[in-house]
């Protein structure tokens, strides 16, 4: 292994680059010595790079080092055990069992058990190892939201986007739990007609620990959607005080786009004025069934 720097020729060559800076620069400069002032800048920072050099051949040293002793420690790695899984709480203050350890009957050649979680169904890949998920558990949720309204006449165009502005809505239970859903900082903006304008925003669970790895049927006991768009529609200039007022949320669960919520927006301008709340149980009641239907139609 290359010695390292000796970290007194480090601390010397910073004091050399302090000298030069503190002392000499401002001395010639006060002096009107430009010349002697220029090369005492110069000192300072041919000083202050060689100490960083030395540093960071240093670190390259103990990395150096750090990678030899591990790969000369790596059979040894291999008898450590991992540390026990722990339950994961939710946030009804249910906590969830971690799943019991499987034991290979004695005699049997023992078989790897692997799972991957993003796709539904299974998948028999190679001879002994099977990758399965279960389908009847969230592992994503999207709401795609969209609200159009009618604007004076503009010339249409295709459709853009704002980068930086974000939103949050909220969904209740029937048990007045909430679930949060943050958007991805973008705003879809487009004049669809000359007098129709539309935003989509793309929204996901804010902490994702609440709802992913919980079981589907969990959607079903949804029967509010909240929303305020305030501050984003003002932002934006969106105003729907014309009327004409639409508002949409497409539910995708686990990549499978399952439910849409439609509905009119009444008094004209609700939207830019205050928050408002939507009762979406007849939907949200019916996602489970209509999930599995869609995973039976694509599973083989």
């Amino acid at each position: 292994m290359r010695n390292m720097t000796p970290d007194w020729l480090v601390q010397m060559t910073w004091f050399a680059a302090g000298i030069s800076a503190t002392g000499a620069f401002w001395y010639f400069l006060g002096q009107r010595n430009y010349h002697g002032t220029l090369w005492a800048g110069y000192s300072t920072a041919v000083f202050a790079l060689l100490a960083v050099a030395f540093l960071v051949r240093n670190d390259l040293i103990r990395r150096e080092a750090t990678l030899a002793g591990a790969v000369e420690s790596g059979p040894q790695a291999e008898t450590q055990t991992s540390p026990q899984a722990l339950p994961v709480p939710h946030a009804s203050g249910e906590t969830q069992p971690t799943e019991p350890e499987i034991k290979q009957p004695a005699g049997e050649q023992q078989r790897p058990n692997q799972s991957i979680i993003n796709s539904p169904g299974s998948i028999q890949a190679g001879r002994d190892v099977i990758i399965s998920a279960d389908p009847q558990l969230i592992r994503s949720i999207e709401l795609r939201v969209a609200v159009e309204t009618i604007t004076t006449p503009v010339v249409a165009a295709s459709e853009t986007f704002d980068f930086g502005l974000g939103s949050v809505i909220a969904l209740f239970t029937k048990y007045k739990q909430r679930f949060r859903f943050a958007s991805d900082m973008r705003v879809f903006d487009q004049q669809v007609s000359e007098t129709r304008r539309r935003l989509r925003f793309v929204y996901t669970p804010e902490d994702p620990t609440q709802l992913l790895g919980r079981p589907i049927a969990l959607l079903e006991t949804f029967d509010v959607l909240a929303v305020n768009f305030v501050d984003i529609f003002q932002t934006e200039k969106f105003d729907t005080s014309l009327g004409g007022t639409a508002f949409e949320c497409g539910i995708v669960v686990n990549g499978l786009p399952i439910a849409l919520v439609r509905a009119d927006v009444q008094p004209n301008g609700l939207l830019n004025k205050q928050q408002a709340n939507l009762n979406v149980a007849d939907t949200f009641s019916q996602i489970p069934a209509a999930y599995k239907a869609v995973i039976g139609a694509r599973t083989p």
